[in-house]
């Protein structure tokens, strides 16, 4: 454009492309984290740990002293003090080959108080019919179809023989890691373009990241942070609720068979205790509903208790008086290293904590429950979800290592670990190029899967 007499103006000046944009470096979340990670909190008690097969395994024992039940109506008999009860086993009771609990001289205890010594088993061998005779006094004594009985202790007379051995029973539980994978991808072109944002890069030498710099293309440093966020959902999706495949799914690139793990949902949907709420008529005695169930499987004093918001806000608009909503800070050390097993280190999970029922409940709410774009879409049972985990150890037999109930593992043998894989495939970029194609990759790789022992004391709460 020739020069003119004209005063300066910015509509005028405009044409020449020489103002310069006023663009903020800062990119504003405006969905904040977008959900926390299931897997990092695991990662902070230290609940993740290393496997050396695909499929791992562990066992459970049973009850020492299982109860039966009566298959019909008990048929009384006699006349007092020597008045029997036939009482017909369950098939319940029974094994695979037959075998019950039940045996000879064993004193049987009624719901009612009354006691019975088991004189004789008859019947035959898929309905064996244990003949009591009365102990104490029994008046009026019936027994219901369905009804439980117990035994608690045993009698013998003098110079009599021992009786049959017991066979402890135990099951075995397996599960399997899991492949999850996401990708980063740039073309050299696009990585010598600047951009408005503040990004940052680790400066080669700093300890843990510790020292950061400003890089020159932001944008990709932004969308790495978002891949790690991705990798960090796919995990906690699969330790929260990923199942077991029903079948074979083979990918039909390789041919061979994707593996899925089980995550803690379905596991105590399967193997712990469920149970409901009306949403605004929870109440105190909800816990002391959860403490008995806890008390009945032997769990232990301190109980984790992921939940939804929706039932968070439920739970402390209800226990105004009872929760101390502090955000503590729990020294593992002073606290709870006796659950957690760590020395040295706090953490900082943003628990909340109840004493009730002779047990400490420890809130975390759990966002992944309510996060309407992953499990908390509209109409999900996760939105008022509650999920009451106590913290147990057990030392394996093997390794010798102390082993959380709950907590994930993963791919690991002579120092290569699956746990979290971070490479690049670089034909563009700074570096030494591998690649003919003018692109940078970065990828993210994690072989893992959900560890849960003792679900049974485990108790899965929604509306």
């Amino acid at each position: 454009m020739a020069n003119v007499a004209a005063q300066y103006q910015s509509n005028y000046v405009s044409a020449y492309d020489v103002h310069k944009p006023d663009v903020l470096s800062k990119m504003f979340n405006r969905y904040g984290d977008q959900g926390s990670s299931w897997f990092l909190t695991l990662e902070k008690l230290g609940f993740v740990k290393p496997v050396a097969a695909t499929s791992y395994s562990h066992y459970e024992n049973e009850l020492k002293n299982p109860t039966f039940t009566s298959l019909g109506v008990g048929v009384l008999s006699g006349s007092a003090p020597n008045l029997s009860m036939a009482v017909t086993l369950s098939p319940t009771d029974l094994d695979s080959f037959q075998n019950y609990y039940p045996r000879l001289n064993d004193i049987v205890y009624f719901k009612g108080g009354q006691l019975g010594i088991i004189m004789s088993i008859t019947g035959t061998a898929s309905a064996p019919v244990l003949n009591i005779t009365q102990v104490n006094t029994w008046t009026g004594f019936t027994v219901a179809a369905g009804e439980q009985i117990s035994l608690v202790s045993n009698a013998f007379s003098e110079g009599s023989d021992q009786p049959k051995g017991i066979l402890p029973g135990a099951a075995k539980r397996t599960n399997y890691t899991q492949i999850m994978k996401e990708t980063l991808a740039v073309t050299g072109t696009e990585l010598t373009n600047q951009t408005w944002f503040d990004g940052w890069i680790e400066v080669p030498g700093s300890v843990n990241g510790s020292e950061q710099i400003a890089s020159g293309n932001s944008w990709y440093n932004l969308n790495w942070m978002d891949m790690e966020w991705r990798i960090g959902k796919q995990i906690s999706g699969a330790l929260l609720f990923g199942e077991t495949t029903v079948g074979t799914i083979n990918d039909p690139v390789t041919g061979l068979p994707i593996r899925t793990t089980t995550g803690l949902i379905p596991t105590i949907k399967n193997l712990g205790n469920t149970d409901t709420y009306v949403p605004g008529a929870f109440s105190v005695t909800d816990f002391d509903a959860y403490g008995r169930i806890l008390d009945r499987e032997y769990a232990g004093e301190y109980v984790m208790s992921l939940v939804s918001k929706s039932f968070s806000d439920e739970i402390e608009n209800t226990m105004v008086a009872y929760l101390a909503n502090t955000n503590i800070i729990y020294e593992i050390e002073q606290q709870l290293g006796s659950r957690f097993g760590v020395d040295g280190k706090s953490i900082s999970v943003d628990f909340s904590y109840l004493k009730k029922s002779n047990r400490t409940f420890m809130f975390k709410r759990m966002m992944e429950f309510s996060n309407r774009q992953t499990f908390g879409i509209t109409g999900s049972i996760t939105d008022g979800m509650g999920v009451f985990l106590p913290m147990n150890k057990v030392k394996d037999a093997k390794s010798g290592q102390m082993l959380d109930n709950i907590g994930a593992r993963y791919k690991n043998l002579n120092g290569y670990s699956r746990k979290m894989e971070v490479w690049s495939v670089n034909g563009a970029g700074p570096g030494m190029k591998v690649s003919s194609v003018d692109v940078n990759k970065s990828f993210i790789r994690t072989d893992m899967g959900a560890h849960i022992m003792g679900a049974n004391q485990m108790i899965l709460v929604t509306t």
